[in-house]
């Protein structure tokens, strides 16, 4: 799990995930209340993970599914608080939620 702020200021590229199969690799979630991410940055590359899920404020996975999509990323919405995704509830909702990929 890794947050906007990350994304934009290093452009972290997990390369130590470089060369394994994809089912053996985890899940790479990014917080992005705002919708700070560019689909160019190498954190949210799907070729290193088994999937990548953009996380959303509340109602933004729409404004950005397109772009993302293109990238392979799936978009989902969260509630937040203070600006920021809840955590709380967050981690509920993917408790709750089952990845097509499984």
């Amino acid at each position: 799990m890794v947050g906007a702020g990350t994304i934009a200021a290093d452009d972290p590229a997990d390369h130590a995930l470089e060369g394994l199969p994809a089912e053996g690799t985890p899940i790479r979630i990014v917080l992005d209340a705002q919708l700070r991410t560019a689909p160019t940055a190498q954190g949210v590359a799907p070729r290193l993970y088994a999937e990548t899920i953009l996380v959303a404020g509340r109602g933004g996975a729409g404004a950005c599914q397109g772009r993302m999509n293109l990238k392979g990323v799936r978009v989902i919405d969260a509630e937040t608080r203070d600006g920021r995704i809840d955590l709380d509830r967050l981690m509920d909702q993917l408790a709750r939620w089952e990845s097509p990929a499984s």
